[in-house]
């Protein structure tokens, strides 16, 4: 049965020794278990059980995301992705290649207003790298001010622990000190408001009885809970009917570890199978097809060679050749290039056959001694996995950027020549 592990990042400085609430939910969402302990000893914390069936949810402070509304007058999905970076652009002081833009489940387009949660990258590598790195893969990402219980039609405040965090609807709210809310909330008091024309809000005081509160705000419902804010968050984020925006959209979107083997090959076997009959019948056309696709490889194959090595008169062999070449120059001033390459080659192997990561650029740095690579992945995820790969086989590997574009992610590699 797959279990919820909540995890709350209080603020978005996050380290592996930095102290976090926890809270694990079974299937009917039911706490079942919680705690405070360092990021890196969560994982540790949970039984085996419960580690083979898991779903990891991290709640993220709202200050470290912008969460606004901007008109474009479009009802169809993929015009307002592609016109959303223009609207955002002007809301933000950095640079737009610098920030996701995530949207939520669905899209609520009435009067043309589109929701839109603003992050940047630098935010969510580090925040995803920490995570990996012990043993936590986050299957959603959701902001601490839209985890506040809401209804339809409501304003919802929880006072936690003289922080307070404001819900208007379900894709919108903000976060603030006590001392500045009355300034930032929309409807707050001035100077002519009466007791009748006092918005209706309902305040949450946690960690609290009836008499110990922190915040007041005239004409507000208010309720107190024993729980903490983090509890409170946690159980709504963990209720399916809540609404908000998951952040890992596009190339941080994480692979569902859930799917079994028998899911995953189904449809593929079936279509092969269906696809069978019509390959026998076509199999000497396509035969023929990848002959002249062999001829036309080794024509340009040679012909790359010559570029190579224009002084050679006979090529008969490019390959054979070519391996000649580097054997030569491996004992060179070329060999820890060729060193490096040769090892790194078969860590990349497993990604680019497949084609989940593909080399756009290759670049050698003679004086700094290190190899630079201009890379493509699926996500963020398999980045890590490949750094991890090549430090296991000696290779020292370090991710300076990365960056979302066209659902995939394109970053820097630099490893340093053995």
């Amino acid at each position: 049965m797959t279990k919820q592990l909540i995890i709350r990042f209080i603020d978005s400085a996050i380290e592996a020794g930095t102290v976090l609430p926890w809270f694990l939910f079974d299937q009917q969402q039911q706490l079942i278990d919680d705690g405070h302990h360092a990021l890196n000893e969560i994982y540790s914390q949970l039984s085996q059980e419960n580690q083979d069936s898991l779903e990891v949810h991290i709640i993220v402070p709202n200050d470290a995301v912008l969460l606004a509304q901007v008109n474009i007058p479009s009802q169809n999905a993929r015009q307002i992705k592609q016109a959303l970076p223009y609207a955002i652009e002007e809301l933000i002081a950095e640079d737009i290649e610098n920030v996701h833009m995530a949207l939520p489940n669905y899209l609520n387009v009435t009067n043309h207003m589109t929701d839109v949660a603003v992050v940047s990258h630098r935010y969510l590598i580090s925040w995803l790298d920490l995570l990996h790195h012990h043993g936590l893969s986050p299957d959603s990402m959701a902001i601490d001010t839209l985890c506040v219980p809401i209804e339809e039609g409501g304003s919802v405040l929880v006072d936690d622990d003289e922080r307070l965090l404001v819900r208007y609807s379900q894709t919108y709210g903000f976060s603030c000190d006590t001392a500045v809310f009355p300034y930032l909330y929309p409807q707050g008091l001035t100077e002519s408001a009466n007791e009748d024309e006092l918005p209706l809000l309902e305040v949450l005081h946690c960690s609290c009885d009836e008499t110990a509160q922190n915040f007041e705000y005239p004409g507000a419902i208010e309720s107190h809970y024993k729980e903490s804010g983090s509890e409170i968050l946690a159980v709504t984020l963990a209720n399916p009917q809540n609404k908000t925006i998951n952040l890992l959209q596009g190339g941080y979107k994480q692979v569902d570890s859930s799917i079994s083997v028998t899911q995953v090959w189904f449809k593929p076997l079936a279509a092969a199978a269906a696809c069978l009959f019509l390959f026998v019948v076509g199999h000497l056309s396509v035969a023929m097809y990848f002959n002249y696709q062999a001829d036309q490889l080794l024509q340009q194959s040679v012909s790359y060679y010559k570029s190579l090595f224009p002084e050679e008169q006979r090529v008969v062999s490019p390959k054979r050749q070519l391996k000649n070449h580097l054997r030569l120059m491996s004992s060179g001033e070329g060999g820890g290039f060729l060193s490096t390459l040769s090892t790194i080659s078969a860590e990349f192997k497993d990604y680019t056959n497949v084609e989940k990561i593909s080399v756009n650029q290759m670049s050698y740095s003679k004086d700094a001694n290190s190899l630079k690579l201009e890379l493509t992945s699926e996500t963020i995820e398999q980045l890590d996995e490949l750094k991890q790969r090549l430090a296991a086989a000696g290779i020292s590997a370090m991710i300076s950027s990365a960056r979302v574009q066209n659902d995939g992610v394109i970053s820097n590699m630099t490893v340093e020549a053995q």
